[in-house]
């Protein structure tokens, strides 16, 4: 578990899930990804928390948030082996606040 802390205030860790959706039919890559999200709630209870998703030039984005961001990579990585968008996706685990160290995980999990 990786805890930052900046004047007591506790700095959690993401994990980003990025999907490419150029050339992807937008009402199928919508409703695939309404079902991921409500995946990773359940699959984040108690460890950390789904934060919602971004939309923006042919990307949707995934926020997940909590203290450590490998066990939320541990959480969320078996979701995937399902996910039909999983093939055009890529993890980032970011280790603080944006501007933090980032490291990214393979696409392709199909």
């Amino acid at each position: 578990m990786n805890d930052f802390t900046d004047n007591d205030i506790i700095v959690e860790e993401a994990l980003l899930l990025k999907i490419d959706l150029s050339d992807f039919d937008w009402t199928k890559a919508r409703s695939a990804i309404d079902r991921m999200a409500s995946r990773i709630v359940v699959a984040l209870e108690g460890i950390g928390e789904f934060d919602g998703e971004d939309f923006g030039e042919g990307i949707c984005t995934l926020y997940t948030y909590g203290p450590d961001a490998e066990q939320l990579l541990r959480a969320v990585h078996p979701l995937l082996e399902h996910f039909e968008l999983a093939p055009r996706s890529l993890i980032v685990l970011r280790y603080g606040l944006p501007g933090s160290p980032e490291r990214l995980v393979a696409s392709g999990w199909k």
